[in-house]
């Protein structure tokens, strides 16, 4: 189901509605918090940020960037082998 909330944040983003895309991108973001989806996390934050990027808010859209990254980095020093 978060998938699915992630993609209608899509489609509202290609119709122009950002502020819709903004809200499903944040439901999508609450409940992968809730289920500890890490990369998903992470990678809904990365759409979150480019949707509150295209309505102005530059200072969230780098905060929320900065938390997919560290998401991410995390995320891969966790998958990687380890010698």
């Amino acid at each position: 189901i978060v998938s699915v909330i992630d993609w209608l944040g899509y489609i509202f983003r290609n119709q122009g509605n950002f502020v819709k895309a903004v809200e499903m991108r944040q439901q999508a973001i609450l409940l992968s918090r809730q289920y500890g989806r890490d990369r998903e996390l992470a990678s809904y934050l990365e759409s979150y940020q480019i949707d509150l990027r295209l309505l102005g808010q530059f200072k969230e859209a780098i905060t929320v960037i900065n938390e997919a990254l560290s998401i991410f980095r995390k995320t891969k020093a966790n998958s990687s082998p380890r010698a």
